[in-house]
């Protein structure tokens, strides 16, 4: 009898040191995925507005490097048509109502949907997450070469990447389908 008592005790011994482990397993798991979701926090870019004149772009001012920023699409895009959300240089995006007028098709707005292969005849997208540099957003459209752009179709969408430019820069951005819609965000450390 005592071989089976010590046996016993043993064994609610063995048990209770797994469920023991593995609580402590749960436990750091759970933190883990608290300390990742506080490392990449997101930040919010909305495309808005109801019509070409009203629409834009709202979100915040400053950005860390290694957050994520989340571009969600609030836009009717069957009534008011796809967007882009395209990173490139200050002197690349059109400010005047010349280069508003010009932006597609040998602009700039032209290039991007290049980037995106969009066919021109039928404005099927051939690449909607253009993708240049490191992974995220870093690399921006120039007269020289392209950046990273998104291409919002038909539907609401919502996508995310990871800002991975180094902090003290100012990325600017637009809309090569609606290119008076601009914005800019600082990265900060």
């Amino acid at each position: 009898m005592a071989i089976n008592g010590s046996g016993g005790s043993a064994a609610k011994g063995m048990k209770m040191r797994t469920e023991a482990k593995t609580i402590v397993a749960v436990v750091a798991i759970v933190a883990t995925g608290f300390a990742t979701a506080n490392a990449q926090a997101a930040e919010t870019i909305k495309i808005r507005g109801n019509s070409p004149k009203t629409l834009r772009f709202d979100g915040p001012k400053e950005i860390k490097s290694g957050e994520r920023l989340t571009i969600v699409n609030q836009t009717g895009p069957r009534r008011i048509g796809p967007h882009t959300f395209t990173l490139a240089a200050e002197k690349f995006i059109p400010s005047t109502g010349s280069e508003l007028r010009t932006c597609i098709p040998d602009g700039p707005c032209g290039d991007v949907g290049k980037a995106h292969k969009i066919d021109p005849d039928t404005f099927a997208v051939g690449e909607p997450r253009v993708e240049r540099g490191q992974t995220g957003f870093d690399a921006i459209f120039n007269s020289d070469h392209f950046g990273d752009s998104e291409f919002f179709g038909a539907n609401a969408e919502e996508l995310s990447r990871t800002v991975t430019v180094e902090p003290h820069r100012v990325l600017h951005f637009f809309c090569a389908v609606h290119p008076q819609m601009q914005g800019k965000i600082r990265v900060v450390r």
